[in-house]
């Protein structure tokens, strides 16, 4: 090996001796509390927030209590979700689905009991995510009667009673010249199809009228019926304002007409309405028997049934069954302050008043 050889790998040697001595020192000066000369850099840590869902109900046509809640897609990070169902907003004693969709069904038959609520969140590596608002849902009532505490109102005056009695809610008039109204025990609605089976009781005249309510406001100062005379097997449809004097009360939207489709005497009538926006379209025993538009009263409003006797016999009582009502039109979702239980709605639940309807 030359001398320049020698002096080169002699040089390399002493540099990494360097090299070493500066990194004991460095060591040194950490161990006796003195800052040494490396430099750090600091990244910053990012966490992803859980995501806030929505929910949104599509729901059935009429004739259908079939509806689905959907919430939108939480993404990246998202495990699952967590969906709740109650039958009070508090979600006391709710029913849980855990799934990895977006949506669910829901299929229930009608009842009595039929509000539903819906709250939803998301579930990831960062834990459980916020509920979402709650959503409730109005589902199709049926009341066959067989429950003498599913909210019908019970009363006895001197122009009228209601009550429930073999299966069947009766209501009573026992003076002429009134229309007694009784209001079912289910939510305002905006758009439905109600539906009730109806007879003269057993004992009663039979020469009265009987008719399904509709589009009533919660006090039943003003609402439509579609009125049958089964004696004479005819019917007529009325919008009845409480706030007029009495021979301006009733307002008809036809004349009385004759029908093939009214069972007569004390057989059974099955009376239907839809009321969606302005529209009416009612039928008798599956027959449709008109259409009409009437704006007097739209919205949210009530449903129910009524008599009102003849004057050559003024005490008669008509039985009711089966009152149904369902969803029609373009949503199911239903709120505000219409979202009320029996217990909290407004009023009795019966109108007795005095009218003029020209016998």
């Amino acid at each position: 090996m030359n001398g320049k050889m020698m002096l080169k790998r002699m040089a390399t040697v002493a540099g990494l001796m360097v090299l070493v001595l500066a990194a004991l020192w460095n060591g040194r000066q950490e161990a006796a509390g003195r800052a040494a000369d490396d430099r750090f850099v600091y990244m910053p840590l990012v966490v992803k927030s859980p995501p806030t869902l929505t929910l949104t109900v599509t729901g059935p046509s009429c004739g259908s209590n079939e509806w689905t809640v959907g919430w939108n897609d939480g993404g990246a990070g998202v495990t699952g979700y967590v969906l709740e169902e109650a039958d009070d907003a508090a979600f006391g004693a709710p029913t849980v689905y855990s799934t990895t969709l977006t949506m669910q069904d829901f299929n229930y038959a009608p009842a009595t009991d039929n509000l539903y609520y819906y709250r939803v969140r998301a579930e990831g590596s960062w834990g459980a995510g916020p509920w979402s608002e709650t959503q409730p849902v109005v589902g199709g009532f049926l009341d066959e009667f067989a429950n003498p505490a599913s909210g019908w109102a019970v009363t006895d005056t001197a122009q009228s009673s209601t009550a429930y009695s073999g299966g069947t809610y009766q209501v009573s008039s026992k003076q002429e010249g009134y229309l007694i109204a009784a209001r079912a025990p289910d939510v305002a609605r905006d758009g439905y199809r109600a539906a009730v089976d109806v007879q003269w009781a057993t004992g009663s005249a039979t020469d009265g009228l009987y008719a399904l309510v509709f589009g009533a406001s919660g006090n039943l100062g003003k609402y439509y019926f579609l009125a049958v005379r089964p004696a004479t097997q005819d019917y007529r449809v009325y919008f009845f304002d409480g706030s007029l004097p009495v021979a301006d009360r009733l307002r008809p939207l036809t004349g009385w007409t004759v029908s093939a489709a009214v069972q007569g005497g004390a057989q059974v009538n099955h009376l239907e309405v839809i009321r969606v926006g302005d529209g009416i379209q009612a039928a008798i025993n599956g027959t449709a028997v008109g259409s009409w538009a009437d704006a007097a009263q739209t919205g949210a409003t009530y449903a129910g049934v009524m008599v009102s006797a003849n004057p050559a016999h003024p005490a008669v009582t008509a039985s009711f069954d089966n009152f149904s009502l369902g969803t029609c039109g373009p949503t199911l979702a239903q709120s505000g302050p219409e979202l009320a239980r029996p217990a909290t709605q407004p009023d009795t639940g019966v109108g007795v008043e005095a009218v003029d309807l020209g016998w």
